[in-house]
């Protein structure tokens, strides 16, 4: 009978691996990501992936000891500051989250087609429209558009200072995306229509699930060939 393998401190690895999804649905570019992605699939085959992942997250010092987790995690940040001229390893605030009944939703015309991130449309906000980032709630980046909470009393001043500007050689569409009095639990009919038409939405554990099962039926296929 083989012996039970008992891994310590696991919710400290499932804490960091959960990071680790929010990182890449928020912060990570893609198609940077793609390109590590095809060499995996190149390099592992299908059936010894998740295995393969697992060595890796074993060999990365996730031992089972609290040591370990704390050394990889040490290492991680000393490279960050290394990366940034020996400044401090930056650690990412808390997300932003706005009272309900005080914040709106807002459209701005402008997506992950043309590289942007999170980080871009809150820099947009503080410097276009002099908004302060602890007024800046959630934002869903989609491939042609965004769409970002913000507090009620400043939507409208937001739209007059972006709406119609230049923005990397772009005129910008920045409007309400719903009607300000809707109940913040609403999706109203036009964010749905939007977002209907995106068909790639690499940053929802939905779409990432069901892509995933897409690319191994694929990889069955081009195994099987």
């Amino acid at each position: 009978m083989l012996n039970k393998i008992i891994i310590e401190n696991e919710e400290q690895l499932i804490s960091y691996l959960k990071d680790a999804v929010e990182a890449i649905k928020t912060k990570e570019n893609p198609e940077e990501l793609n390109k590590y992605r095809r060499i995996f699939k190149k390099a592992v085959p299908l059936t010894m992936r998740s295995y393969v992942a697992a060595y890796l997250i074993k060999q990365a010092g996730f031992t089972g000891s609290a040591s370990g987790i704390k050394k990889d995690i040490r290492n991680r940040m000393h490279s960050s500051a290394i990366k940034q001229g020996f400044k401090s390893a930056h650690i990412p605030k808390p997300r932003v989250v706005l009272p309900e009944d005080g914040a709106t939703s807002i459209f701005i015309g402008i997506g992950r087609k043309r590289g942007i991130f999170p980080k871009d449309i809150i820099t947009l906000l503080i410097q276009g429209a002099g908004i302060p980032r602890d007024h800046i709630g959630g934002i869903r980046i989609l491939d042609n558009y965004s769409f970002v909470q913000v507090m009620n009393d400043e939507a409208d001043t937001i739209i007059e200072k972006l709406n119609n500007s230049y923005y990397r050689g772009k005129s910008l569409t920045v409007s309400h995306s719903r009607k300000p009095s809707d109940d913040m639990e609403e999706q109203t009919d036009f964010e749905e229509q939007i977002e209907e038409k995106e068909t790639d939405k690499p940053f929802t554990e939905e779409t990432y699930e069901s892509q995933e099962i897409v690319n191994e039926q694929a990889d069955i296929s081009e195994e099987n060939i």
